[in-house]
């Protein structure tokens, strides 16, 4: 028998991989790590030299996951796939997907603080500030399989531990996070141009991405 999928999604930087290994560790269950995947397996059709990131292909990628989930067994119940588009997984095989969601001032400043540049950082932190992962999620699967967490000052295995119990009590999810409502977008790029202060120049531009020559 097929194993059940736990996605965890959520924008970059936000903790995915971390949270992944300790649901791992507790429901004994293998993760797949989309981007690895991705990258291992050749399953991109191209690589977008401004943006730095390869292509995904979607149909390669669905193909390969069926393939995984159906080898999927051994006395293991659930396969944890994590991703920024973990909703790329078939309905008939998800059980529940978690959108991580966290304070997209933090996630910026976090960003910053591991070096990202000032555009990549305000980029994430935008598409964290509109939801993008909670609206792809919810355009690819049932309102009440699709759950929010907002991490923004939790423990990693707190997380962890709260993702299990909604996985074990088949709870029904209503998502509920909206940063609009509460944070002034203009508060991502004030972040942004204090914690990433090396993209920025003496007179406040901010500076283009160095090349090797």
């Amino acid at each position: 028998m097929a194993c059940r999928v736990i996605a965890i999604s959520g924008t970059p930087g936000v903790g995915k991989s971390t949270v992944a290994k300790i649901v791992s560790r507790i429901l004994n269950a293998e993760v797949i790590d989309l981007s690895e995947l991705v990258l291992k397996r050749h399953l991109y059709s191209d690589y977008d030299e401004k943006r730095k990131s390869y292509i995904v292909d979607e149909a390669l990628v669905k193909k390969e996951l069926r393939t995984l989930i159906s080898r999927c067994g051994d006395g293991k119940e659930y396969l944890i796939v994590e991703g920024h588009y973990a909703e790329i997984v078939d309905e008939k095989d998800l059980e529940i997907l978690v959108v991580l969601r966290i304070d997209p001032r933090e996630l910026v400043k976090r960003l910053c603080i591991r070096g990202w540049s000032l555009e990549k950082s305000l980029e994430n932190g935008e598409a964290e500030y509109l939801g993008i992962c909670l609206s792809n999620a919810l355009e690819e699967h049932p309102r009440e399989k699709v759950c929010e967490i907002d991490v923004t000052r939790e423990d990693p295995e707190l997380v962890a531990k709260r993702i299990v119990d909604l996985v074990r009590s088949r709870v029904k999810c209503e998502p509920y996070i909206d940063w609009t409502i509460s944070i002034d977008p203009r508060e991502l790029w004030e972040t942004a141009t204090k914690y990433c202060a090396r993209d920025m120049g003496k007179d406040g531009e901010t500076r283009g991405e160095e090349k090797k020559g």
